[in-house]
This record gives structure tokens, C-alpha cells and sequence, in this order.
């Protein structure tokens, strides 16, 4: 063969190669189950990346709903490029904040307070990365806690049930036992008390976030002694504390969104987390270069990010409706006071 038909022949297969062998443009993210959560664009520098891990379903109509919504409205509002990911185990946690950071994402969230330690674990390896927990304990030059004072308006709530029940006891229903949900129920308690400071509240702990029949069940074994007011703080076991309320004819308050709709004739009010706003804002001045590392912040009441939603489905005594404006004021103003999850 002639050499100069040797030598296109050579050239012909390392394009062949080389063609062949680039690398992927784009990555994936997958949840605990395997399943494709979100793709996510290329690896260029200037591109504000965005990954968020959530300990439940995006479609819980609750906390980890509004996180991914939070992630939506970072995409079209800011042009970040986004992935979520379902991790609910500190293993699995660490194992996707690693992933998030190797491939170079600017801002990665954990949507609790659950997401603290494990965040802590992995943070220090990557110093160019911000790592945020809404609620938890570390707060470091490249990770840090945006809490929300939820539990001021869980004060109202409580205050509102003890009017409300004719049998005088109250159930509360926890998902997992850390500080970010019991100072919750201690607001909860705090309000009922100052209404009736004799009135009975009982406390369980299903031990799980995505659990519905056992949030189902919890809440049935407390109305049949006698709750007839119940609260949750538990994600996707909300849904089951909910139908069974609605079964049974017992008012319950809705959490963290607006959840009327899942039981209109029996859902008092909701009490609001917006962490949609707080979350979007933290991503604007980290995206802008203004973000203040090292430093924990608290927003509540006073700034509109948690707040009481009546269920426009019902009519109650103006006087419940009183009640909760006055509370309100004294606790923007701080006559009222309720410990937050570092203080309990």
C-alpha cells in the first residue's frame, strides 16, 4: 500500500477515536431510589450552580415542596443551573454534598436541620463552596444557617387550639425529634398555656418524614382519647395526621404551606414557612458576591417569612381572629418571647 494511503488511514482513526471518547456535557443527580431528579448544564466557571438536597418528596405540599420551588425560581429568575436530590441518611447526605461540590456548584443547600453535621463533614474540603441548612448548629466561613422563627407562629396556633377544643386536650405530632421541630411544638405548647395553663398536651414522635399511615395512625390513636385538636410538624406524615383528622371530625392546623385543601372543613389555619423568599434571597447575594459569610441568620415573623394562613373555607369567632392580630403585635414588638432551636 502506498505510504501516503497508510498515512490517511492513520489519521482517519484517531479522529474516529477522539470523536468517540469526548466527555459528557451534561450530569445527573438521582435520589435515594435511583430515579433521574434533574439535569444540569455543562462545567463552565461562570455558570451559577445550584444543588439542593431535600429529606422528602417535592411533592410532599410542604417543606421540601417549597425548597424545590425555592430551586425553580433560582433558575428562572437568576439563570442558575439547578439539581435536587433526595437524601434523608447522613450517609447519603455526605455522599451528595461531595458530588455537588466535586463538580464545582456554587451553593449547595440542605433543606433542614438535619443536613448540619453531615454538611460539616464535607464543607472544609471545599472552602470556595457555600454550603447553607435552613436551621442547625455550624455556622463557618463557607457553610451557614438561615433559621426560620417558626415557631412564633406556632405560639398563635396554640393559643388559637386551646379555644377551641371542647375536651380540652391537644395531640402534636413530630416527625423527626431534633431542635428545628421540637421548638416548634414548645411555641405550640407555650401559646395553648398562656390561653389555659391547665389544659393536657400530648406529644408523639413517629420517627419518620415520609411515613403517611404512621402519621395516620398516631393521630387516630390520639383522637380516640380525646384530642380533638391536633398539630403536626413532620413533612409527607402530615398528609395522613390530615386525613385523619378529616375522618374523624377534629380540627387540625396545616404546616409549612398553605394545606387547607386537603381537609377544607376541618383545617383551622396553616402555619407558613416561606422559605421561598429567604432562600432566593441568599442565592441572589451569593450569586451577586454581597453574601456576609460566617454569619447565622434569623428571620421570622417580623420579616414576613412565617406567618398564620386562615382556611378561607371556614368562618371562626372574631374573637379568635383578635386574638391572633394581638398576638402577632406583641410578638414582632417582643412582649411575647419564644425560645428558638439554639436556646432549647
Amino acid at each position: 500500500m502506498k505510504k501516503w494511503m497508510i498515512g490517511l488511514l492513520i489519521v482517519a482513526m484517531l479522529l474516529l477515536v477522539v470523536t468517540g471518547c469526548s466527555p459528557a456535557t451534561e450530569t445527573e443527580s438521582e435520589s435515594e431510589g435511583g430515579e433521574e431528579v434533574e439535569e444540569t448544564g455543562g462545567t463552565d466557571d461562570d455558570v451559577f450552580r445550584v444543588g439542593l438536597l431535600v429529606p422528602s418528596t417535592i411533592t410532599d405540599e410542604g417543606w421540601s415542596q417549597m425548597a424545590y420551588e425555592a430551586l425553580q425560581m433560582m433558575e428562572s429568575e437568576l439563570g442558575a443551573e439547578i439539581s435536587y436530590v433526595q437524601a434523608g441518611d447522613p450517609a447519603s447526605m455526605i455522599e451528595a454534598a461531595e458530588a455537588y461540590a466535586e463538580e464545582g456548584y456554587t451553593l449547595i443547600i440542605g433543606h433542614g436541620f438535619q443536613y448540619s453535621d453531615p454538611f460539616m463533614e464535607v464543607s472544609p474540603s471545599y472552602p470556595d463552596t457555600i454550603f447553607l441548612t435552613t436551621g442547625g448548629t455550624h455556622v463557618t466561613e463557607n457553610q451557614t444557617v438561615i433559621e426560620i422563627r417558626k415557631e412564633q407562629t406556632t405560639y398563635i396556633a396554640g393559643a388559637i387550639a386551646a379555644k377551641l377544643t371542647k375536651t380540652n386536650k391537644i395531640g402534636l405530632i413530630g416527625g423527626q425529634e431534633i431542635p428545628a421541630v421540637s421548638k416548634t411544638f414548645i411555641g405550640f405548647e407555650m401559646g395553648a398555656k398562656s390561653v389555659n395553663p391547665d389544659i393536657d398536651i400530648a406529644l408523639t414522635w413517629v420517627g419518620s418524614l415520609d411515613d403517611v399511615n404512621a402519621g395516620y395512625e398516631a393521630a387516630l390513636s390520639m383522637i380516640q382519647n380525646g384530642r380533638d385538636v391536633l398539630y403536626m410538624n413532620a413533612n409527607v406524615i402530615a398528609k395522613g395526621v390530615i386525613q385523619a383528622a378529616d375522618e374523624q371530625g377534629v380540627w387540625v392546623f396545616g404546616d409549612n404551606a398553605d394545606q387547607s385543601g386537603l381537609a377544607p372543613d376541618h383545617i383551622v389555619a396553616s402555619v407558613i414557612n416561606d422559605t421561598k423568599t429567604a432562600l432566593l434571597k441568599a442565592a441572589e447575594q451569593i450569586q451577586a458576591g454581597t453574601f456576609v459569610r460566617g454569619n447565622r441568620t434569623q428571620v421570622g415573623m417580623a420579616d414576613g417569612v412565617t406567618y398564620l394562613l386562615w382556611n378561607d373555607n371556614l368562618t371562626f369567632d372574631q374573637e379568635l381572629y383578635d386574638m391572633a392580630e394581638d398576638l402577632k403585635e406583641q410578638i414582632v414588638n417582643g412582649d411575647i418571647y419564644i425560645p428558638s432551636e439554639t436556646e432549647i
